[in-house]
């Protein structure tokens, strides 16, 4: 079978619904570039198309075979006429089953395109087999709405339409063109993918004249957000242009849907660049509204001539969040006009003041209340919380309610700052909703978590309630932040205002991450199948590369969506039974005298992705087993768990564990008197383990999460502890795996999301520590570290770096499990950096020094090598009891800030798994010519040359600098 034919310069295109806006727009485009274009469809397309010699209209029936008398196409763009309810319940037309079967015959290209709603049951019905998907692609596209689109409302229109006629966003803009208020069905919960017209053409081009066509494409141009949150959008958009106030109803009676879960579609992982946000796109459409239909004219709403009367059938209640308040005055009907006028001016005076009373009292009581759900939340009640901020939403979305109507006459003086002001208590409405939905998820979620922990096979998994609750959360609050960074413009509680989008972000991140996760939990657990993975506990008070010596280590079954098994061990035990002899790094037979390589010290570099291959050679080796996955914890990972739940009682050694003596109870039942094949290790962490296990189980059984739970204990420990690398993590599954990965939690080195030599927008430079015990020592409990990194531009804007490390021992004497620190030290940086100088306790050291034919460069000299897109410096650092050591490290990194097309440095500084906080300072000097633009997009140090910031390494850092002339 050929390739289908290439669209050229000659290429004739078919265009469905061509009338629809979103055909029409099609058709211009295709127009304007001279291609031939037929249109079909049940209505003419415009003036402009029909006149345009280039244009065929044709009268035919798409059901049916195609006339002999028409050209061959070369594309098809089939716009889906099917209603919604047909797409949900998998009914295809035949005028679409007509068109598909010229891409399964190979006759020509097919783009199929369907609303972004379109059910995965209907996309692989339609999908034909292997051999003719090269014909048939799908695009999945959102909402589109833009200038010239067709006002058409549910509400005042009998007709059904297809989605491409008419959509859920342009009925919410048709009705506030057609009429002063917006009527939200399904309390206000419908998912709106905002699409921009021309967003959605430059998508087209893109995707149909590619090179490398996928099966389906997602197009919109803006984060998905609820109706309700759109409405707000455009009654804030109405409200800048017009200064119009927009009303806001629900229909029908007051209920709790729960809508399905929606596709989630990230806009940096999209295939094009969309140019237009929700906010700009209505800016445009309301804009050439006004001026083409004489609406949202002089703070009245003019509606073309032949605008019909709207009549709502179901009963609708008004939302406070929007609603105007009508005060019915007494009338004045005898008495001098003075005496009336000042009975009015005073009752009017009045009502005011306890206007203004409630709105202040409803946002004090608003605040208390999202405090106390905090605090609820933190504390694990969840329950409480919840009540807590349903108040809030109320409390807030009544002031906000009131707040306009007190300050209406104000508003030709102080538009913008009362706008201001009146975002950011919707932002606190909408943020107090999102709360709510995200403890309705993360309950939802403890169920399930409860039904895998507790192994009950006759108690399936359902995730879907989660996942539609976190993603209102995830909508409701991204939006909601939206209107708090609005508020900023009004120059008014500006620190306040940027504290509560950064709150409402963070709400939207941690919903999104949780809907993510709740998304990836069946593969991991296995529903389908079943999974085995290698739990490797890691002592980081013995640092290695990888986070810490291996002691122990589990293997973790699940099957069926169930957790199976768990099984503690002592890494002696299988370490044993290697019978392949594998050389170990030069450093641990030079120091620690090991003559061949174990599981126990397979995590040689910082890179897990690595570890865990290696970790899974090993085990196969020793055990015969093969695994899906590798995790690895360490004991500040047990630290921060024991912090949150509570001590932890060990019936077995009659001791209760705490995060106080947990290390020197672990220390104790793991080493002394320890010898290869003893249990004690095993029984000590075997037993730890199982007893939290417990716990958790204990708590997931509960029907609400309550105080002090060990499961948010173990959530919270958890999200911490993947954030600073107390826990990573490599799966085999694709899914999973790639979610990981995006995540960072398999802590690959140089990150995936970041390219140290990638320097297109910006001169890319990297950092990353890398640390080995050597000493067979429990040391690095007692080790204080300080790095500092002095970054110089010189006067050709070339990099010059010096790295500062200084160590101290804190140890109280010279006998295990302290000691003198023996650090076998890597250093990454970008590649090719050239080393200049090391210097330990200020004075240089020879980086290559003269040696006889038998002597080997000493290990107190600094080293350059490669690995991978790094350049190494290594060195050993020996630091005894009670002492201090510097080392300095001193290179060139070859390449510059280009001052004319990328004027930015970007620096990612890597925190060492098993580390915690080591403080860490970063300098930035420019020479007497460039000055200091801004830092991480903040403008407080516009102008400077000389950039200090003192931080620690608890996480990863980053640092983006732009830079201009002086």
């Amino acid at each position: 079978m050929e390739n289908p034919a290439q669209v050229d310069d000659n290429a004739v295109i078919l265009i469905t619904d061509v009338s629809s806006y979103l055909g029409e727009a099609l058709a211009k485009n295709f127009l304007k570039h001279n291609f031939s274009v037929y249109g079909a469809g049940h209505k003419n397309p415009s003036e402009e198309i029909l006149s345009n010699s280039h244009f065929t209209l044709l009268d035919i029936d798409l059901a049916q075979p195609f006339p002999g008398h028409l050209p061959v196409f070369d594309l098809i763009i089939h716009l889906a006429p099917e209603k919604q309810e047909e797409l949900a319940n998998v009914k295809v037309s035949a005028a679409s089953k007509n068109i598909i079967n010229f891409a399964k015959q190979g006759i020509c290209k097919v783009v199929y395109a369907l609303p972004i709603s379109a059910s995965s049951d209907y996309l692989d019905y339609l999908s034909p087999q292997e051999t003719s998907q090269q014909f048939l692609n799908f695009f999945l596209v959102g909402h589109v709405y833009g200038p010239q689109m067709k006002l058409e409302s549910k509400f005042h229109s009998k007709k059904e339409t297809s989605f491409f006629e008419s959509n859920d966003l342009v009925d919410l803009i048709s009705q506030s063109a057609i009429s002063d208020r917006i009527i939200l069905e399904n309390e206000g919960l419908t998912v709106i993918y905002p699409t921009y017209i021309d967003d959605a053409v430059d998508a087209f081009n893109k995707f149909i004249f590619t090179k490398n066509p996928k099966p389906i494409r997602f197009i919109i141009s803006d984060h998905p957000l609820t109706a309700l949150s759109t409405a707000y959008k455009i009654q804030n958009a109405i409200r800048l242009a017009s200064g119009k106030e927009l009303n806001l109803f629900f229909a029908g009676e007051e209920n709790s849907p729960k809508p399905k879960p929606e596709p989630v579609v990230k806009i940096h992982e999209l295939a094009f660049k969309p140019n237009f946000t929700l906010t700009e796109g209505l800016e445009k459409t309301i804009k050439y509204l006004s001026q083409e239909n004489q609406i949202y004219r002089n703070n009245q709403v003019f509606a073309p001539e032949d605008k019909p009367t709207i009549e709502v059938e179901n009963k609708f209640q008004e939302t406070k969040i929007a609603k105007k308040k009508r005060l019915n005055l007494p009338k004045f009907s005898s008495g001098p006009l003075n005496a009336r006028a000042s009975t009015a001016v005073l009752v009017i005076a009045i009502l005011f003041l306890v206007f203004v009373l409630k709105t202040g009292g409803d946002i004090f009581l608003g605040t208390k209340s999202i405090k106390s759900a905090k605090s609820q939340l933190e504390a694990g009640d969840l329950a409480r919380a919840r009540q807590s901020a349903q108040s809030a939403q109320g409390s807030f979305t009544a002031s906000s309610s009131e707040f306009k109507f007190i300050t209406y006459p104000l508003r030709v003086l102080f538009a913008k700052k009362l706008d201001s002001i009146n975002n950011a208590l919707s932002a606190t409405a909408a943020g107090a909703s999102a709360v709510v939905d995200f403890i309705d998820g993360a309950q939802s979620l403890s169920q399930n978590l409860s039904t895998i922990v507790s192994g009950n096979s006759k108690s399936p998994l359902d995730l879907a309630s989660a996942q539609a609750s976190l993603n209102r959360s995830y909508f409701e609050s991204a939006s909601a932040a939206s209107l708090a960074k609005d508020a900023q413009n009004g120059h008014i509680f500006a620190t306040n205002f940027k504290s509560l989008e950064d709150s409402l972000t963070t709400l939207a991140n941690v919903s999104l991450s949780a809907q993510e996760i709740s998304t990836i939990i069946p593969n991991l657990v296995g529903a389908d199948s079943t999974k085995n993975y290698l739990l490797l506990v890691q002592n980081n008070t013995e640092l290695r590369p990888g986070g810490g010596f291996i002691g122990n280590y589990a293997q973790i079954a699940f099957e069926g969506g169930k957790l199976k098994d768990i099984k503690v061990d002592d890494i002696y035990n299988i370490d044993g039974q290697l019978k392949e002899k594998i050389s170990p790094p030069q450093q641990l037979i030079d120091k620690l005298g090991v003559d061949k390589l174990y599981l126990r010290d397979s995590n040689w570099t910082t890179d897990f992705r690595i570890n865990a291959q290696t970790a899974r050679d090993f085990y196969k080796k020793e055990t015969g087993q093969t695994i899906d996955g590798v995790i690895a914890i360490d004991l500040s990972f047990f630290e921060k768990l024991l912090e949150k739940m509570g001590p932890i009682k060990l019936e077995n050694y009659s001791e209760e564990i705490n995060a106080g003596n947990l290390f020197d109870k672990g220390e104790y039942y793991s080493e002394v008197g320890f010898f290869p094949g003893s249990t004690q290790k095993r029984d000590f962490f075997g037993s730890l383990a199982k007893a939290v296990i417990g716990k958790i189980e204990e708590s997931l059984k509960q029907k609400t999460v309550g105080k002090n739970s060990p499961y948010l204990a173990l959530v919270s420990a958890a999200s911490d502890s993947l954030a600073q690398k107390h826990i990573m993590m490599a799966f085999d599954d694709a899914e999973v795996g790639s979610f990981v990965r995006l995540k960072g939690w398999d802590n690959e080195l140089p990150p995936f999301t970041y390219n140290p030599a990638d320097n297109a927008q910006s001169a890319n430079d990297f950092l990353a520590l890398s640390e080995a015990n050597v000493g067979a020592n429990k040391v690095n409990r007692y080790i204080e570290r300080a790095v500092n990194y002095d970054m110089t531009v010189d006067r050709d804007a070339g990099l010059v770096a010096t790295i500062n490390i200084t160590y101290k021992n804190n140890s109280p004497a010279d006998t295990w499990p302290a000691g003198t620190y023996v650090n076998y030290l890597r250093v990454y940086v970008p590649l090719n950096s050239s080393l200049e100088s090391y210097q330990v306790d200020g004075q240089n050291i020879d980086l290559n020094p003269t040696l006889t034919a038998k002597q080997k460069k000493p290990s107190t000299t600094a080293q350059s090598s490669t690995q991978g897109n790094l350049t190494v410096f290594d060195t050993i650092v020996e630091v005894p009891v009670k002492q201090t050591k510097n080392i300095t490290f001193k290179y060139r990194i070859p390449k510059n800030i280009k001052l004319e097309s990328a004027p930015a440095y970007n620096l990612y500084v890597a925190k060492q798994p098993g580390t915690n906080n080591d403080a860490l300072k970063f300098s930035f000097n420019l020479p007497a010519y460039l000055k200091i633009d801004s830092i991480n997009g903040s403008k407080a140090d516009t102008g400077k040359q000389n950039y200090s910031n003192l931080t620690n390494l608890e996480t990863d850092k980053i640092w983006e600098i732009k830079v201009t002339k002086k």
